[in-house]
């Protein structure tokens, strides 16, 4: 019997050792029984590696220039070869119950007062309630495709043109907005829309972060990109607006897929909200599709990034992030230093030395380390 290491077939093999027992040939029932076992070593190994064969829809057609068409098929297989960013799982019940949230909607519901009225812009917070199932091959799909070409006017379009369950797509800023669910059709065809558009911020050339972040941080000087603290500028900022659908379409097409090595791919939910929108998961090959593991809502990361402030069976609350100049601390005392410090207590008072008030001196001064060492977790 010779069967193909890539079609191992467990029953087939054992019916052939059977028929050789059963005809007494003891020494070719052994060989084949170790050929079998080094078939399906193989064949599990195959098995066990990352699936290498194209998805239907990475075919890209020819009708493109032929130096597109490879340009494509190159980044599709550099993107293969990476890993999928799927953010974790937000519990936004229990982040209205902890208080969260209403310290927050003063910065995500931002007003822009027009010509023609009030203008509620809401897109923060739709953007950060999105919340999809990743899959990898639509990630990789529209990555290896995406191409903005920033025209002038929310309407424009082929503004945005890439490849999704295999049809080529093409969308205006205004129809991408709707399409990914930031505004709504009834905002997004107004004039009082337009107003909002044009005063807010697309270009971030020129914005420098060293202006900004000591209003964000207390001046600690922590590190972050650029584009980060322009985003909180925006954020904790009265009368200043980002065109958050523009801004979105060039992180799709410039920042989702970083040219540094083992960078993931970000962008997967909202990759998944444009295909529901085009009805792709209705489309027979959606049902070969890898969705992507994501990590459950864990209360400890917004502990550990004090985010939240635990108080027992009370529950939890958000902390007073007030800004305080604090005093530079000084550095840890290293042990082969001489001690040179002065003594704290003056000099005509006279220190009890009983038992109890050596006690008492210890507890008050290792409590506030003790409380600074465990809040540093």
């Amino acid at each position: 019997m010779v069967l193909d290491e890539g079609n191992f077939d467990p029953e087939l093999d054992l019916q052939e050792l059977e028929k050789l027992l059963e005809e007494g040939k003891y020494n070719e029932a052994i060989k084949e029984t170790e050929e079998a076992t080094r078939r399906g070593i193989t064949s599990r190994s195959r098995r066990s590696q990352p699936v290498t064969r194209d998805f239907p829809w990475y075919s890209f057609p020819r009708n493109v220039a032929p130096e597109t068409h490879a340009r494509w098929t190159a980044k599709l297989d550099l993107l293969k070869k990476r890993k999928v960013h799927v953010p974790a799982e937000v519990d936004w019940h229990w982040i209205g119950s902890s208080g969260l949230m209403e310290a927050m909607e003063p910065y995500l519901d931002k007003v822009f007062n027009g010509v023609h009225g009030q203008f509620m812009c809401l897109g923060w917070r739709q953007i950060f309630e999105i919340q999809e199932v990743v899959y990898k091959e639509l990630v990789y799909e529209f990555l290896a495709t995406v191409s903005f070409r920033r025209k002038d006017g929310i309407y424009a379009d082929d503004n945005l043109t890439f490849y999704l369950g295999g049809e080529r797509r093409s969308l205006s800023i205004a129809d991408f907005a709707l399409r990914v669910g930031i505004y709504l059709p009834a905002e997004v065809h107004t004039p009082l829309y337009q107003q909002f558009i044009a005063a807010s911020i697309k270009n971030i050339e020129g914005f420098k972060a060293e202006d900004h972040w000591h209003s964000i941080a207390n001046g600690e000087g922590d590190k972050c990109p650029t584009v980060d603290v322009f985003f909180l500028w925006v954020l904790t900022s009265n009368e200043v607006y980002a065109d958050l659908s523009f801004h979105l379409a060039e992180f799709l097409t410039v920042r989702a897929a970083k040219d540094r090595r083992g960078s993931p791919l970000y962008g997967g939910m909202w990759i998944t909200r444009l295909a529901r929108s085009f009805g792709i998961f209705e489309k027979r090959e959606a049902s070969m599709l890898t969705v992507e593991p994501q990590k459950r809502f864990s209360i400890l990361l917004y502990k550990r990034a004090r985010i939240v402030v635990e108080h027992g069976m009370a529950g939890f609350s958000s902390p007073d992030d007030t800004p305080r100049h604090r005093v530079p601390s000084r550095g840890r005392r290293r042990c082969n230093e001489a001690r040179t410090d002065e003594p704290v207590v003056p000099e005509e008072d006279e220190m009890p030395i009983d038992p109890y008030s050596v006690a008492r001196r210890r507890y008050e001064d290792y409590m506030p380390r003790a409380t600074n060492y465990t809040s540093s977790f």
